[in-house]
C-alpha cells in the first residue's frame, strides 16, 4: 500500500475499480436471486448470463480501436458513468414495481458492452500511470481487487438484500460506479510517448491494423493462444465446484461458499506476494509453471474425490492454490502485453486479450456442462488437469531448450 500512497493517480484508479467491482459482485448475486424469484425459470437465468457475456464479446472487437483513438481515462469515466446510470434505472424500476425480466436482459447487455471498453482501458492506462519497472506491482494490486470483491462482495450483497431489499442493492451498485467515475476524473495520465494520429483512418482500418500487428508478432500470438487455452480449462473448475461441494458430506451450499472464498483468497494472497517483490521475472516459463500448477491441482481434486476423501479442508487448500496460480498467470500476461506493445497499439492488444478470454469461457461452460452430464466430475478434472500439465510442460521444455541453444550460440 506504500507504493499506492506514493502514486496518487494509481491509487485513484485502484480505489475506483475496487468500489465498482465490489458493488458489481453483490449486484450480480442479488440480480440472479431476483430472476429466480420472479420467473423460477433456469432458461431465464441462462438468457441473463448470455446477455451478460455475448454483447461484450461482439463490442470487444471495436473496443481496442476506440481506446487507442481516444483517451483511456475518458473512456473509464464514461463507461463507469453509463453503468452507474443503467443500474440506478434498475433500482428505480424495482422501487416503483415496474421491473420486468426484459429490463434485466437489457441492462445486462448494456453493462456488458460498457465493460468490454472499460476492462481493456484499465490495462491500457496503467503504463501511463507507473514506470515500466512497476508494471508487475501495479497489475498485482489491480488483480487483488478481484479477489477481495469475490470474497466479500456476495456476502455484503446477500446481507443488504435480506435486510433492506433489492432496491438498496441496485442503488448501491449504481452509486459504486458513479463514485468510481468520480475518482477517475482526478487521475493524471502521462502523455503518450508515441503520438500517432488515428483520426484520418476509419475504425475498421484501425481494427485491421491491430490484427496485422498481432500477425507480425509471434510472441504476442503465443500469449493470446495461451490465454484462450488457459481460460477454457479454468472454466472447468468454475462449473465443477458445485458438483465437488455436493459430493462432500454435510451442507453442500456451505461447502461451495467456503471453496469460492478459498479461490478468492488465493487471488488476494497471490497478488499480495507478487506485489511485495522488487523484481519479477517475465520469462514465459514462469507463466507455464503457474498453469502446470493449476493442472496438477485439477488432478489432485479428481484423485481425492475418487478415493472418497470427504475432507472439506483439503479441497479448500487445493482450490486456494488454484486461485494463487491463476492470479499470478493473469498478472504475467497483462504485464507482458503492457511491456512489449507500443503505446499506440496497446488498447487493441489489451482488447484482443480480453476478447479471447471472454469468448473462451462461455464455450468452456457449455462444453463442460454437457460433459458433466455424461461422465463423473472426478474423471473430467483428471482429464483436464492432464491436458494442462502435458501441454504446458511440453512448452516449458521447448522454451528451456531454446534458451540453452541461445546461450551456446
Amino acid at each position: 500500500m506504500k507504493y499506492m500512497n506514493k502514486n496518487k493517480s494509481f491509487l485513484l484508479l485502484w480505489t475506483g475499480k475496487f468500489v465498482s467491482e465490489l458493488g458489481d459482485k453483490f449486484y450480480a448475486i442479488s440480480m440472479a436471486w431476483w430472476i429466480l424469484e420472479e420467473s423460477g425459470s433456469p432458461i431465464n437465468m441462462g438468457l441473463y448470463l448470455a446477455f451478460s457475456i455475448f454483447p461484450g464479446i461482439l463490442a470487444g472487437i471495436f473496443a481496442g480501436a476506440y481506446i487507442d483513438r481516444l483517451s483511456p481515462k475518458k473512456l473509464l469515466i464514461i463507461m463507469d458513468a453509463i453503468r452507474g446510470i443503467i443500474i440506478f434505472c434498475m433500482a428505480w424500476l424495482y422501487f416503483t414495481g415496474n421491473l420486468n425480466i426484459w429490463h434485466a436482459f437489457l441492462s445486462a447487455m448494456l453493462v456488458s458492452i460498457a465493460s468490454s471498453f472499460f476492462n481493456p482501458a484499465v490495462i491500457t492506462i496503467i503504463p501511463r500511470l507507473v514506470d515500466k519497472e512497476s508494471l508487475t506491482k501495479a497489475n498485482s494490486f489491480i488483480q487483488m481487487v478481484d479477489g477481495i470483491a469475490t470474497v466479500i462482495g456476495p456476502v455484503i450483497g446477500a446481507g443488504v438484500a435480506i435486510l433492506h431489499g433489492f432496491t438498496w442493492v441496485f442503488a448501491l451498485n449504481g452509486l459504486s460506479f458513479l463514485l468510481s467515475a468520480l475518482f477517475e476524473c482526478f487521475i493524471k495520465v502521462r502523455a503518450k510517448e508515441q503520438s500517432v494520429n488515428l483520426t484520418n483512418t476509419s475504425i475498421l482500418e484501425d481494427i485491421k491494423e491491430g490484427f496485422k500487428y498481432l500477425k507480425q508478432n509471434p510472441n504476442m500470438i503465443r500469449i493470446m493462444l495461451i490465454i484462450g487455452f488457459a481460460h477454457f480449462f479454468i472454466g472447468a473448475i468454475v462449473i465443477t465446484m458445485p458438483f465437488i461441494a455436493k459430493s462432500i458430506d454435510g451442507n453442500g451450499i456451505q461447502a461451495l461458499g467456503y471453496m469460492e472464498m478459498a479461490l478468492g483468497l488465493g487471488f488476494i494472497i497471490g497478488a499480495m506476494i507478487t506485489s511485495s517483490k522488487k523484481t519479477v521475472s517475465l520469462k514465459i516459463n514462469r507463466l507455464f509453471g503457474f498453469l502446470i500448477t493449476v493442472g496438477l491441482c485439477f488432478i489432485c481434486i479428481g484423485v481425492v474425490s475418487l478415493q472418497l476423501i470427504n475432507d472439506l479442508i483439503l479441497y479448500v487448500i487445493i482450490i486456494f492454490i488454484v486461485g494463487f496460480a491463476i492470479v499470478n498467470a493473469s498478472i504475467y500476461w497483462q504485464t507482458f502485453i503492457q511491456s512489449s506493445t507500443p503505446e499506440n497499439m496497446l488498447g487493441r492488444m489489451s482488447a484482443i486479450s480480453s476478447l479471447v478470454g471472454d469468448a473462451t469461457l462461455p464455450i468452456s461452460f457449455t462444453l463442460f456442462g454437457i460433459l458433466l452430464d455424461l461422465i463423473q466430475f472426478e474423471y473430467l478434472m483428471i482429464f483436464s488437469g492432464f491436458i494442462l500439465v502435458v501441454f504446458f510442460l511440453k512448452n516449458a521444455m521447448s522454451e528451456y531448450r531454446n534458451d540453452i541453444s541461445t546461450m551456446n550460440s
